[in-house]
């Protein structure tokens, strides 16, 4: 999930999660995540895309995974403990159904996401808790 130049640097601590459940505080959770993210690359001196590109992204991002994995999804923004400049968001689902139905939403969800994320589909990856 490489999202900045890489070079050495010191590892910053983790950031917080921002659970998406009811629409009406959606917003409110990808401006957490948001900010978590633009606090981490701040530190860092790197560019970043702007907080409403950032917020269109982790809208349409999760507006997909929520299609292919109805229910709960959390939406936070990490750092690699390894690769300092390596931030982005992961978004994690609840999972449900066989091995092979969860493989195949996955398999989807990698596929919709350069349609849905464009340039900046570096930036996303997804976990799931299976149920």
């Amino acid at each position: 999930m490489p999202t900045l130049p890489r070079d050495s640097g010191e590892v910053i601590g983790a950031a917080g999660h921002a659970p998406v459940v009811p629409p009406t505080r959606q917003e409110q959770n990808f401006d957490e995540a948001i900010r978590d993210f633009t606090s981490m690359v701040d530190e860092l001196g790197a560019e970043r895309p702007s907080v409403d590109e950032l917020r269109d992204l982790c809208q349409r991002v999760a507006k997909m995974s929520l299609e292919l994995f109805p229910g709960d999804l959390v939406v936070r923004a990490v750092r690699d403990p390894e690769i300092p400049r390596d931030i982005g968001f992961v978004l994690n689902v609840r999972a449900s159904g066989s091995g092979d139905e969860i493989a195949e939403r996955i398999q989807q969800w990698v596929v919709n996401l350069g349609s849905v994320a464009g340039e900046r589909a570096e930036l996303c990856c997804i976990s799931f808790d299976v149920r």
